[in-house]
């Protein structure tokens, strides 16, 4: 068996019969619903858990860089699928880098998730037309009428 970490392993090409082994289909597995859930959180931000203890612009270009890291991940689980080697995109490591950055990606949101849920649900952000409002509700000016 050989070494999984070593230089070799990692920088050649899998041969035929490895392409859909089961730590690639568990990667491709892993990266799709990451993929998934991460769109589905950038394009509902404003859920109530997710609302209470983030703002929303942060939260989404968190879900942005994660939708590029699985969306690369991806995109190397195809290249070795196909079984072609442009640029040397087919070897090994690739799959391995972006299987670091998946875990780091995920060790970092959830920091952030365990410190926000112990620092406590944001403030209410003063509305434009609440009495704490930054400034008075506007006031509408009548409709200037043509006289004939």
């Amino acid at each position: 068996m050989t070494n999984p970490f070593s230089l070799n392993f990692l920088t050649s090409v899998p041969a035929s019969d490895e392409v859909l082994s089961g730590w690639a289909i568990l990667f491709a597995i892993v990266f799709a619903g990451g993929f998934l859930v991460a769109s589905v959180i950038a394009y509902r931000a404003q859920t109530p858990f997710i609302s209470t203890y983030f703002r929303r612009r942060p939260v989404q270009q968190c879900m942005s860089l994660a939708m590029w890291i699985f969306g690369l991940g991806l995109f190397f689980f195809l290249i070795r699928l196909l079984q072609i080697n442009p640029f040397t995109l087919g070897e090994r490591i690739w799959m391995a880098v972006m299987t670091v950055l998946a875990i780091v990606l995920l060790l970092w949101i959830a920091v952030h998730v365990v410190l926000a849920t112990r620092r406590g649900p944001l403030p209410k952000a003063a509305s434009r037309y609440s009495p704490q409002g930054y400034h008075a509700a506007p006031t509408r000016r009548p409709v200037r009428r043509r006289h004939t």
